[in-house]
């Protein structure tokens, strides 16, 4: 909404210049046409039947500089391209430069989070910078020049061919001249040749010079012997003289690559860092279904029986439901019946178990969105894939569920896993003690603004270290082989990333594992 607002703005902008005759043209932030103004065609005519919107103002650019650049200079029309598109995004001030014969002044409107206005306007004949000028030509008495020398910046003034008619002691200075008046008659480019005496010195140096000294009023950097930079800008007056300002910007270039140098490496750190946290992400999923399939293993013995035992009941309720038809035949249909709707009850428990295991065998839902679970129903779950190997053992295991309940928010297999790895360390932990008297309960219970399930066994209890190091990932107190010590650590990522919380303590001779999370509103609470 505020986009079209300020496009609107930038519209009626456009308006108002057009109503004035100014050439105009605005781009978006990536400097692609907006839209133009008609009088742009007159001033620019290389755009009338090209220019269009969503342009790249590259392309522009290009036509304009296949219409200015004689043979020489075409082939490094590229250069120039990305050179005038710096002038562009860097501009500041106006600039004055020289097309088809009229001078022509740039000026720049920023638009911040929409892009820019660009105008023209043809210079007149104007006399601004005259009295300068004339000073420094020698024109201005005594007191004037010395003024002018006193200045900290180094000040130039040359004719229209180019040759320097006046300059201040601070120009000499910078160009390594014994006075100013070694730089009288001379050009810009001897200078240059005086001042940079390596021969690759002075090629980039001549170089910069002849990019960018076309460009009248657009300041630039110019490099010099000695890693030092001098800012350059020039004007023009009425007559054609070219009066131009050369300031050291060395500690401000040296204070920018610097910056620049360091925001690089900052972006290099930070895509290291993005590398080594998904790296790290990949690695924690991999450990993950690594424990899955450690507890898939552990659970395999009371699986196997979980699933063999409803398949037995099926195969005998099938074999006597054929004796009966074959002994009785139809008297024995409603017998068959029975019996063949008990196989489909088995059966739906045979696939409810194998739908689990595919489920938590399968692939992590960690990047899943929370939603709205009944605790309950992820406990059975949970049961219904450790219940057997829990009593295969002999251990005897309460459960305690409220019949009503309510709501909190997870994702439903990183809270199953976390439940099975609770029920199984208990498990695994009065094994270890071979009481032949094992007993688990698991009991879900609602308190203020919380859901509460508590795992408790008589196994003996945390040790004290188990008790101050067992959440962190990779502490285990088993054996070697018998578990990777994820199994706590990943409950409780999983209960904090749930927002709720887990804590480990010792009651009646065997450990006692509390997990809380949030409950969502009464109104939410459901029966089951």
């Amino acid at each position: 909404m505020l986009r079209n607002r300020v496009l609107q703005a930038v519209s009626g902008g456009l308006d108002a210049l057009d109503s004035l005759g100014v050439p105009a043209l605005a781009l978006d932030e990536e400097d692609r046409v907006l839209r133009w103004s008609p009088e742009l065609l007159d001033i620019f005519p290389e755009h009338r039947g090209h220019i269009s919107v969503g342009e790249p103002y590259a392309e522009g650019l290009r036509r304009l500089f296949q219409g200015k650049l004689d043979a020489a200079e075409l082939p490094h029309i590229d250069r120039y391209i990305a050179e005038a598109l710096q002038r562009h995004r860097w501009q500041e001030a106006p600039y004055e430069f020289l097309y088809h014969g009229r001078w022509v002044r740039a000026n720049v409107l920023r638009l911040p989070g929409i892009g820019s206005l660009r105008f023209w306007n043809l210079v007149a004949a104007r006399r601004d910078g005259d009295t300068l000028a004339a000073s420094m030509a020698g024109s201005g008495g005594q007191v004037d020049g010395e003024i002018i020398d006193r200045l900290a910046d180094g000040l130039v003034v040359r004719d229209a061919q180019g040759l320097i008619l006046r300059d201040n002691r601070r120009f000499a200075e910078t160009y390594g001249l014994a006075s100013p008046a070694d730089a009288i008659g001379r050009s810009f480019p001897d200078i240059l040749d005086l001042a940079c005496t390596v021969p690759a010195e002075n090629e980039e140096a001549r170089r910069c010079w002849s990019n960018y000294s076309r460009v009248l009023g657009a300041p630039f950097e110019l490099p010099l012997p000695g890693n030092r930079w001098v800012r350059v800008r020039e004007r023009r007056t009425h007559d054609g003289r070219l009066i131009g300002t050369h300031v050291d910007v060395t500690d401000l270039v040296r204070l920018r690559r610097s910056a620049g140098e360091a925001r690089m490496r900052a972006e290099d750190l930070a895509a290291q860092l993005a590398q080594e946290i998904e790296d790290r992400k990949r690695t924690e999923a991999q450990l993950v279904q690594s424990a899955r399939m450690v507890s898939l293993g552990q659970m395999a013995t009371g699986l196997a029986h979980e699933l063999n035992q409803p398949l037995a009941i099926m195969v005998l309720a099938a074999d006597t439901a054929m004796l009966k038809l074959e002994r009785s035949g139809a008297d024995a249909i409603p017998d068959v019946l029975t019996r063949l709707e008990r196989i489909g009850t088995t059966a739906l428990r045979v696939r409810a178990i194998i739908d689990h295991l595919q489920a938590f065998g399968g692939q992590d839902d960690g990047q899943a969105a929370l939603r709205r679970l009944d605790l309950r129903d992820v406990v059975r779950s949970a049961l219904l894939l450790t219940e057997a190997s829990i009593r295969s053992a002999g251990i005897a295991l309460t459960i305690c569920l409220p019949p009503s309940l309510s709501g909190v928010m997870g994702r439903p297999i990183q809270l199953s896993q976390a439940i099975m790895n609770l029920l199984l360390n208990a498990r695994d932990a009065i094994t270890e003690k071979a009481r032949p008297d094992g007993a688990i309960r698991l009991a879900v219970e609602a308190l203020e603004g919380r859901v509460m399930l508590t795992v408790s066994d008589n196994g003996g209890g945390f040790s004290a270290s188990a008790l101050k190091h067992g959440l962190e990932p990779f502490f285990s107190t088993k054996d070697v082989g018998k578990g990777v010590g994820l199994g706590l650590a990943l409950a409780y990522t999983t209960v904090t990333g749930c927002g709720g919380g887990i804590t480990l303590s010792n009651a009646d001779g065997g450990a006692v594992v509390r997990v809380t999370l949030p409950a969502m509103a009464p109104d939410d609470a459901s029966p089951g």
